[in-house]
């Protein structure tokens, strides 16, 4: 394995959820509840206002997947500093195998998972859940 033993993927996330909505004709918050890429709404939504809490720019934030099955949702990083974050459509995110490689094969000083429920707590060591309403709260910028 080489020093960051990771493949760049090109992965499109709609920071402008309005236009999203609009380009997949969601009218209503009924119809984004039922519609199947309700997810990818808030991830996209999610990951740019994660950006913008932590101050990093757009040119150092990667969606990162590892030989090993592990990837990222936001690699951000700034000089030796590297912060990974999952974004979960979910209010009880919990940890996984794949969130323990990408902290060994990204070498991240951690890693947030950024859910819908009320409460930011651990998971693991180095892992911690982040209620997405406590974003400016409990994420440091970097």
């Amino acid at each position: 394995m080489g020093v960051l033993d990771v493949l760049s993927s090109p992965k499109l996330y709609l920071s402008d959820s309005g236009l999203l909505h609009s380009l997949l004709r969601i009218g209503t918050m009924d119809d984004l509840s039922r519609h199947p890429k309700i997810g990818a709404s808030f991830g996209g939504f999610a990951i740019a206002q994660v950006v913008r809490r932590l101050g990093v720019p757009w040119p150092d934030c990667h969606f990162w997947a590892t030989h090993r099955n592990a990837e990222l949702d936001l690699l951000g990083t700034r000089g030796r500093r590297r912060i990974g974050f999952e974004i979960k459509h979910t209010v009880a995110p919990e940890w996984t195998r794949s969130m323990a490689i990408a902290i060994d094969d990204f070498r991240l000083d951690r890693l947030d998972v950024i859910h819908l429920g009320s409460d930011t707590f651990d998971l693991a060591p180095k892992i911690r859940a982040v209620a997405f309403s406590r974003l400016f709260e409990d994420v440091e910028p970097v």
